[in-house]
């Protein structure tokens, strides 16, 4: 940000410092308020507050993409492996993906608004992440990622060889319903960080008014990067004391995907007959 030519004032004239424009930028991500509401409480034109958050948003896109990366180690994949299976004593499992939508205002006379319809007939944008024990954010992309190693996820996903989902039915065996238990408690670390993020980034929480859909991906990125320093500053102690809140997309229905694959079926019932002791690890 300092590399970039340029210079701010407040309304008063007083040049703004380094810190000043990383506060507007921050206040900007974290409130959702709109460019007028931040700008005067900052004693700011609407036109500043704009070009600040952009240029924030530019220079973590290209400096701190370090802060959300795929555990590239084994010794790491291996500390989150076990930090998984002491959460219910799921094994060898690598994250838990989920989806949330981060909802837009468009104009409805706008054909092409018509592409970012979803099933709830919201304009919106998909935000799918994968997440660690800790709710850090993995790996994220706006749109649907290629899935790596073995995670787990809701009924909204397919059935895979490395993609764990829950038994579906109402008659299930003890076996099933108690996988499926084990399952569920293990995969609310991503609807806490999702729940998190939308709380702490208040920008993609609401709807966002006639958002640029070139620019919103950079926002919800930057707003990841940020939820995962965050984390990395905390003590371990700070998660334990956040609010248990899980619901990160209110409307939206439990989707159903349905879709198996026979060596996502194997890997399942193996689970579940090692996490009823019935086969050794």
């Amino acid at each position: 940000m300092t590399a970039k030519p340029g210079s701010f004032t407040f309304s008063n004239g007083k040049p703004l410092s380094f810190e000043d424009q990383v506060a507007v930028a921050l206040r900007r991500l974290s409130s959702g308020e709109s460019l007028v509401t931040v700008g005067d409480s900052f004693g700011l034109h609407r036109s500043t507050v704009s070009q600040l958050t952009w240029r924030f948003v530019e220079a973590m896109e290209e400096r701190a993409l370090h802060h959300l990366q795929w555990p590239s180690t084994s010794a790491e994949r291996m500390e989150i492996k076990s930090k998984f299976e002491k959460i219910q004593g799921l094994p060898n499992c690598c994250g838990v993906i989920d989806t949330t939508h981060v909802m837009m205002c468009l104009p409805s006379a706008d054909p092409a608004s018509k592409v970012w319809l979803d099933r709830e007939k919201n304009h919106s944008m998909v935000l799918q992440a994968i997440v660690d024990p800790e709710m850090r954010f993995r790996d994220i992309i706006t749109g649907w990622p290629e899935i790596r190693e073995y995670i787990i996820g809701d009924l909204g996903y397919p059935l895979l060889p490395y993609l764990v989902i829950p038994y579906q039915g109402k008659e299930l065996p003890e076996i099933s319903m108690e996988f499926n238990k084990r399952h569920s408690a293990t995969r609310l670390v991503a609807s806490r960080a999702l729940a998190r993020l939308k709380e702490m980034w208040k920008i993609i929480q609401g709807v966002m008014w006639r958002p640029d859909k070139h620019k919103l991906p950079r926002i919800i990125l930057v707003c990841c990067l940020l939820h995962n320093i965050v984390i990395d500053l905390e003590d371990d102690n700070a998660q334990d004391e956040m609010p248990l809140s899980y619901d990160h997309d209110p409307g939206y229905r439990q989707r159903i995907c349905g879709s198996l694959d026979v060596n996502g079926v194997h890997l399942r019932d193996k689970l579940s007959l090692y996490l009823s002791g019935k086969l050794p690890p």
